[in-house]
This record gives structure tokens, C-alpha cells and sequence, in this order.
């Protein structure tokens, strides 16, 4: 089945419950709840859907380091969650299972980076039970060997999501989807992507905050089937009629409200019950900013949903999303190598016509300042400074380093093995 079909699948399933059952309450937490329990399962073989990789042993390694101290209490010990654990010790890839979640393992780089983003791209890799254990060594050990900044888990049930890694930079997200699709165990073992959300060479990516996309898309069907239900138009419930749904949901409350139509006050209440939930779960009332927060939130994902359901959705629109939505700071390797090439450039020739530690200055200067007069006409420097995005790239780099001008350019140098005191020696020789 292509995506659409898979799509209507879902919701020719629910459909036909609120017709076969008149009194079945939509708009609800258990039904979205159960839309959802639906959604992740969905593809996922009938034994695999019997397995808890948190108890059950290990099918390939049962007494893996059976003996490590290593050992989470809330795991079985030769379960693959703590034969992952035990594994990655030593690594630079921090393996556990939180005590509040302990539904799922989890797996974050030691550097934090992408632990501490505001936002990250989210990258879903669901693998059946043959091949989870070893495909997550497989996926988590190209991500340390390539120094890739993460924040990951893996759920005990095999569903559509149970394999979640969250990265901060589209290159390396490239990386992992062709690492992927390259590596013939790991695409032996992968079961569909969730059809409701933008695929890249079959592998399904989100963009969720705080929240959860395929929890949302659970409310949205929700929200949807009770609406259809209300109005007795069950048997017009298809893909596309769903999105323009969302849309309207959208537009209604986020793009042009309007508390007189139905659309604004359906998603109004909508938050109403995620704001209840909250309170029932956690016994206190959401903050004003937290409420605001959620809002925002949910703007972000329904928006990404809604602009992902159309056929001319491309991998530039969601990293664009991603940009626009989470104030993220993102370079590609490109454009660093050429920023740094350009840098060591005007150093050198700078320094060449200055001397140093005057031509270093003069390059510190246009950066702060902006000012032409800073650089040398010569090779045409100076206008392929002045027409490149050079300084707001490279203040780019600096924030994502969270260094300053001197300091990132004595890393360069180094790199490049450039000293300019030797530049100028020669210049002074000659």
C-alpha cells in the first residue's frame, strides 16, 4: 500500500467503530489514547507485538557480561536493554533507564549538544525483534563513531516508533538515513514508516518540542472521526478530507482566529483537556508561560502536519520548518569548510601586506565591524568578503561553538597549521 492508502486504513478502522458503535465517546483521552496505541502497532508483525525487550532474554547475546556491575535494577539482566547498557559502559554514549520512564532505554552522547538543543530533528528507525538488538549497536555505534551528537531510546514494545534519535544538525541527519538504507541488516529488519509523517527514503521524521507528534496526530484523528460523527458525514472520511480537517483546525485557531466559528472553539477545547490532563497527571495547574508554551507548541507540530500533507512537501521545507519554529542555528559542512577557507584566506593576506599582528586585527575588525576599508582588494578579496553571507556565518559558528573571535581563530589556525608570525618573517625577509 502507498502512503494514502495506509492512511485511510487507519481511518476507515475508526470510521467504521463510531458506526458500529453509536455511543462510543470520540473527543476524548481514551479514545485518543487508543488511536494512538493503534498507530504505533500498525505493520508491526503479531509476535513481535508480544514482546517486551525489558523482560524477555536476549535472543542474541542471553548472557551477555552477566555479571556487570553495570546492571539496571529495572530491567531483566539478560534482556537486550541491559545488555545495551552493559555494552556501552565504557563509551562515550551515556545508556540507561530513567526511573519515572522506565518504559524505555535510553541513549545520549556524553556531549549533551543535542540533550541540551531547544529543539531537535527527530529521526524514527523502527526495527522488528530479529534485528533490534544488534541493528541499535549497529545505529549507536556509527552515531559515536562519527561523533554525532544525540538524544535517543528505544521503546520495550516493537512499534512504529521504537527506535527514536533525536539530532541537532541536517547533515547529520543525511548521514544516519544513508547509513541506514545502505546497511543490509538494518533494512531487513525495518518496518514501515508512520504514514502520517514526512518520509526521506522511507524513513519517517518529526519535529515535536516537548510533546509527541504521533500523540498528536492520535488527538488530531480523534478530534476528526467525533467531528464527523456529530455532523453524520462518516461515510466522507477519507485522507484527504482529514488533512483539510487539520488545516482548518489550524488556520481557525493559530492563523486567523475567530471564537465565532466552530474550527477555533473544537481546538480550544482541545487544549482545555490537554491542560486538564496535565493537572490529573502531575496534581498542579499549568504556569501561564507553560500554558503559552503548550500552545506554541502545538502550532509547531499541526503546522508541520499540515504543510507535510501536501504532494510538494520536500526535505528543504522541513528543515525549513525546523529553522523557522525552534530558532535553531544549523551550518552545513560546506558552508563551515568554506567559511573557515575564506577566514585563513584574509589572514594571509592580510598579514602579508600588514604584517602581524596588524593584518590579524584588520580581519578581527571587519568581522565586528563590517567596515571594507579592513580588507585588501588584492585576488579580490575584498569583494568576496563584502558579497558573501562571511561574517553572519561565521558569528553562526561562533554561537554554535560558544566561542569568541580570537579563539575560534586560533583553533583554525592550528587546523590549518598557519602561523603568522612565520608569514610575517618572510614578508619582512623579502
Amino acid at each position: 500500500m502507498n502512503k494514502e492508502e495506509r492512511i485511510n486504513e487507519i481511518l476507515f478502522y475508526w470510521r467504521n467503530i463510531a458506526k458500529e458503535n453509536p455511543v462510543y465517546d470520540f473527543n476524548s483521552t481514551l479514545s485518543s489514547d487508543r488511536i494512538y496505541h493503534d498507530l504505533i502497532s500498525r505493520g508491526v508483525p503479531k509476535q513481535d507485538r508480544l514482546v517486551d525487550i525489558s523482560a524477555d532474554d536476549s535472543t542474541k547475546y542471553p548472557y551477555y557480561f552477566v555479571n556487570s556491575e553495570y546492571e539496571s535494577p529495572y530491567a531483566n539482566p539478560s534482556s537486550p536493554f541491559n545488555n545495551w547498557i552493559k555494552y556501552y559502559a565504557h563509551s562515550n554514549t551515556e545508556v540507561s533507564i530513567p526511573n519515572n520512564r522506565r518504559y524505555f532505554c535510553q541513549f545520549v552522547s556524553k556531549d549533551e549538544q543535542a540533550k541540551q538543543a531547544r529543539e531537535n530533528l527527530k529521526v524514527y528507525i523502527p526495527l522488528d525483534s530479529e534485528h533490534i538488538e544488534n541493528g541499535a549497536r549497529l545505529i549507536f555505534n556509527f552515531l559515536e563513531d562519527n561523533h554525532i551528537s544525540h538524544e535517543s531510546e528505544i521503546s520495550k514494545r516493537i512499534r512504529l516508533d521504537d527506535i527514536v534519535i533525536k539530532l541537532i544538525r541536517p547533515d547529520d541527519v543525511d548521514r544516519l538515513i544513508e547509513f541506514v538504507n545502505n546497511n543490509s541488516y538494518l533494512h531487513e529488519g525495518l518496518l514501515p514508516a508512520n504514514p502520517f509523517a514526512f518520509n526521506r527514503n522511507g524513513i519517517a521524521l518529526s519535529i515535536d518540542g516537548k510533546l509527541s507528534y504521533t500523540n498528536t496526530i492520535a488527538d488530531m484523528i480523534d478530534l476528526y472521526i467525533d467531528h464527523k460523527k456529530e455532523s453524520e458525514e462518516l461515510d466522507s472520511v477519507d485522507a484527504t478530507d482529514f488533512f483539510t480537517y487539520v488545516e482548518r483546525l489550524y488556520y481557525a485557531y493559530y492563523i486567523s482566529p475567530n471564537s465565532n466559528t466552530e474550527s477555533y472553539n473544537t481546538f480550544n477545547g482541545f487544549i482545555a483537556r490537554k491542560i486538564k490532563e496535565h493537572y490529573d497527571e502531575h496534581h498542579r495547574t499549568l504556569s501561564n508561560d507553560e500554558i503559552a508554551n503548550l500552545i506554541e507548541n502545538y502550532r509547531q507540530i499541526i503546522g508541520l502536519i499540515v504543510k507535510s500533507s501536501k504532494p510538494n512537501f520536500t526535505y528543504s521545507d522541513y528543515l525549513r520548518h525546523y529553522s523557522d519554529n525552534s530558532k535553531a542555528v544549523y551550518l552545513s559542512d560546506k558552508v563551515i569548510l568554506e567559511t573557515n577557507r575564506l577566514l585563513i584566506e584574509a589572514f594571509e593576506a592580510l598579514t602579508e601586506r600588514f604584517g602581524n599582528p596588524d593584518g590579524y586585527r584588520n580581519v578581527r575588525a571587519f568581522f565586528n565591524i563590517g567596515l571594507e576599508d579592513y580588507i585588501t582588494r588584492e585576488n579580490n578579496l575584498r569583494a568576496r568578503m563584502i558579497n558573501s553571507p562571511f561574517r553572519e556565518n561565521l558569528r553562526l559558528i561562533l554561537q554554535v561553538n560558544k566561542v569568541d573571535f580570537d579563539t575560534y581563530a586560533k583553533m583554525v589556525l592550528n587546523q590549518y597549521h598557519i602561523d603568522l608570525a612565520e608569514i610575517d618573517r618572510m614578508r619582512k625577509s623579502k
